[in-house]
Order: C-alpha cells, then structure tokens, then sequence
C-alpha cells in the first residue's frame, strides 16, 4: 500500500520513513471522511496525482489488455505483472487476484462508455487526495486515474482534503494532529 502513497512533493525537514507513516495513519480516516463529506470537490491534473512511474510500472500493461477487448482479457489476465503481484507476491488467492482485475475492467469499460463521473454528492465514485503545500498523495481512487490517465483525459475530478479539514475532523488521533498542524494549506488549491 506505502507505494501509492508515495507523495509527489514532500517536506524536507521529515524523513521519508517517518512521513509514509503518518499518510498511512491520515487514510484511516477514509470512512469518517467519506461519511462526513469533508473535502473540497476540484478537478485536479492527472499528473498531479498519479506518478508516471507507478502508471508505467503496473497500470498501463493492465489498461492496454482491457482495451483489447473482454475475450483477451479473460485469456490473458494471468500473464500481467498486476497478476503476478497479487497472485505471487502478495499471496492471494488467483480467484481474488481475477476478481479485482474484472472489478478493475468493469470501471474501464464504464468510464470508457459514460465518462467520468463528476458529482460531488457521488464521493463512492471520486478519487480522495490529500493535499498540503508540500505534501501531496492519493488517499482513494488509484485505478480510476489511471483509467482517465490512459483514455487521455487531462483532469481528473476529486475530493481534495487539506490539513484543515482533518483537523476539523472530531476522529482525527491526537497524536496525528501534531504533524498535521506542522503542514500549510495548499496555496494551489486556493488558486482553483
């Protein structure tokens, strides 16, 4: 999970290490996020939030399969490194690994079909980005801008969540608070 919450930008005075874990420790709060619809409904850039590095390394592979059709994708789903990851080095079983791939294909072929979908009151179906002015990831929606990413699509629409916002946040941890209240608020976002 730590490789997609890798942030673009990252504040230098943190190690890397010690900044994964409170990322991880922010996605916790998915739920009550979600729930709560706290954030800020924007269309962001893709390149803003999918590094080029993980959509070349597992993505691009799976995405060109599913645009060859279902019948490739079912013949050749087990020869993908997504495959391989899940299946071999993750440990799941091949039957869970095909199953989130078909999920995977499903959202594919919708948002080749519809398009992607930009309702805010929607927020099951926005990516969820956590964004402060020197830290920036991806907390939900991987697949999704990695679909718009390959089918050429510019922006993406999101759920942007800043430090204040997590603040604001009756679940947020008390020893998260700390680092979140060390992080400015995005002057991008303000720009929107």
């Amino acid at each position: 999970m730590s490789e997609l919450l890798a942030p673009i930008l990252r504040r230098e005075d943190q190690p890397f290490r010690d900044q994964i874990a409170e990322l991880k420790r922010i996605t916790e709060l998915l739920p009550a996020l979600k729930r709560q619809r706290v954030g800020r409904f924007v269309h962001l850039p893709v390149e803003y939030v999918l590094q080029t590095f993980t959509y070349e390394g597992r993505d691009r592979e799976l995405l060109e399969l599913f645009d060859r059709g279902r019948l490739a994708f079912y013949a050749l789903f087990w020869r993908t490194g997504y495959f391989r990851n899940q299946h071999q080095l993750k440990g799941r079983s091949a039957g869970w690994a095909f199953r989130r791939m078909n999920r995977q294909f499903r959202l594919f072929r919708s948002i080749r079909k519809r398009g992607l979908d930009s309702d805010p009151e929607r927020v099951e179906d926005l990516a969820w980005v956590f964004c402060a002015e020197n830290v920036y990831f991806r907390m939900d929606g991987h697949h999704r801008i990695a679909v718009a990413r390959y089918l050429g699509y510019r922006e993406v629409p999101v759920m942007a969540v800043t430090p204040r916002d997590l603040l604001e946040l009756a679940e947020t941890p008390r020893d998260l608070i700390e680092y979140l209240e060390g992080l400015e608020e995005p002057s991008y976002l303000t720009r929107l």
